[in-house]
């Protein structure tokens, strides 16, 4: 064979072979990346399972079309008292109160927004007994289906504290009015800072009965009177006051 067939043999080869080469290293990226991106989803779901099953708030995934629950934490099966395989056999209508299922119901079927934050609502355990929850939700794909992952924070002992402290402010007010209708004498409430809080009527009669007497206007006599009160119990020093009369 002739040199300069040789040479346009190997040429034509070497012609063929660069896109075969180009191709197959094209192509070994490609499963490069998709091999990475196959493990860095990996590694991102495990992340969310820690959190999710380690997570000591009660968590739960449903089925937005079913509404059945896929998926709940360690937390929820001790929280609620439900076994895992209960949970998985009920859908979330069957942890809300009766009372509430209108309401479950019309929340459902307004606009989902991805997050969302919503409460106080009452859920169930499975003795009967009725919580209040915050629910903090997202939107997710669990198995290929369309779903919601729940956070719910059982707020019954906070709500518990809140009433307590409503009604030791009710019967705080009631006290004050009661003293204020059956003590004769003037009496002055101040706040923690210090300034005026309420007054009963006696205290006005005390003002209108000395104001003349000591030759001051009622208002400016009323002042004087809170202001030296005041320092009094800044230095805890007593209330006794003396107003003396005022000159002119």
């Amino acid at each position: 064979m002739r040199a300069g067939a040789h040479d346009y043999i190997i040429k034509g080869k070497l012609q063929r072979l660069v896109p075969a080469i180009e191709r197959e290293l094209r192509e070994t990226q490609i499963r490069s990346e998709r091999k990475q991106a196959e493990e860095s989803l990996r590694e991102s779901e495990e992340r969310y399972r820690l959190l999710f099953e380690s997570n000591p708030l009660p968590m739960f995934v449903y089925n937005i079309e079913t509404l059945r629950f896929v998926g709940v934490n360690d937390a929820a099966v001790e929280h609620y008292g439900y076994a895992r395989d209960e949970f998985l056999a009920m859908t979330i209508k069957d942890i809300r109160s009766p009372e509430e299922l209108p309401r479950l119901e019309a929340n459902l079927s307004g606009p989902s927004q991805p997050q969302e934050r919503s409460g106080p609502w009452k859920h169930r355990k499975k003795d009967g007994t009725l919580i209040d929850v915050e629910i903090i939700s997202h939107e997710i794909m669990f198995l290929n289906r369309p779903a919601r992952l729940v956070l719910a924070n059982d707020i019954t002992e906070l709500k518990r504290a809140e009433e307590e402290r409503r009604k030791s402010e009710e019967r705080f007010k009631k006290a004050i009015e009661d003293i204020f209708k059956f003590v004769p004498e003037a009496v002055l409430v101040f706040t923690r800072s210090l300034n005026v809080y309420k007054h009963n009527k006696a205290f006005e009669d005390t003002v209108q009965k000395y104001a003349q007497k000591l030759n001051y206007a009622e208002e400016e006599l009323a002042d004087l009177i809170i202001k030296q009160v005041a320092e009094r119990l800044a230095e805890s020093n007593g209330t006794e006051i003396r107003i003396p009369r005022k000159e002119g």
